[in-house]
């Protein structure tokens, strides 16, 4: 299946680059849109000098830093655009929270689903590499989101998703909420009242490898609110 992987950047110069090589690596039939908010840090530098080896990997540069949710359906636009035969679209972190070997996997679920889900809490120490207050923050997280929601998810707020690209027609991201982090299950939500079928694969969370974590207090308050505003959404 045509796949297209969209990785959202914002300071990840350290990262892209062993991520590229070790997704091509695992996968090289796979194209692969890096979606960069003009990082000063140069990471769209060097994914310029990548595309010279890699010619699968394209970058799409944005003006300003304006959130993950933003940058996801940004990407996601492009790639419905600009690549109409593409049959499957795929969310994934810069940073290796996720690990590209586990890509394989997500994209098999889909002979038998529209969308598979990275499951960091499908086993009881999917997050076993975090510390105690991180863990129990994320277990706490899909609990909430689960409860609000009511789908079975075992994890809500996962970046790591495989989703067949017709679902994605039907959405509309004009009026999908979520700047930030909230996209995520705000997306889910809605492919999920869609009718999308789905299943979760176990997929445990790292640490970051390299650079800082983009999470701000606006983002979790942000977080907060979205599943109430998407449960009662007229």
């Amino acid at each position: 299946m045509k796949t297209v992987i969209v990785i959202p950047t914002y300071n990840e110069r350290e990262n892209v680059g062993p991520l590229a090589r070790e997704i091509f690596r695992i996968v090289p039939e796979v194209s692969v849109l890096i979606v960069d908010d003009s990082s000063p840090d140069g990471t769209g530098e060097e994914v310029k000098q990548l595309q010279a080896t890699y010619p699968r990997l394209h970058l799409m540069t944005r003006a300003v830093k304006d959130g993950l949710g933003n940058a996801y359906k940004a990407g996601f636009k492009k790639v419905l655009r600009d690549y109409p035969d593409t049959e499957v679209v795929m969310m994934m972190d810069a940073d290796f929270t996720h690990e590209p070997s586990k890509i394989p996997e997500l994209l098999a679920g889909l002979s038998e689903a529209d969308m598979i889900i990275g499951s960091c809490h499908k086993e009881a120490n999917g997050m076993r590499d975090y510390p105690l207050h991180r863990a129990l923050l994320g277990k706490w997280s899909n609990v909430y989101c689960r409860f609000i929601l009511g789908y079975p998810l075992t994890d809500w707020t996962n970046a790591f998703v495989a989703m067949r690209a017709p679902r994605l027609w039907n959405v509309d991201f004009a009026n999908l909420e979520g700047k930030e982090f909230s996209f995520i299950f705000g997306l889910r939500y809605a492919l999920l009242k869609d009718g999308a079928r789905w299943a979760e694969v176990s997929t445990p969370a790292k640490p970051r490898r390299s650079g800082e974590s983009k999470m701000q207090i606006s983002t979790i308050w942000e977080s907060i609110r979205m599943p109430w505003k998407l449960r009662f959404k007229k």
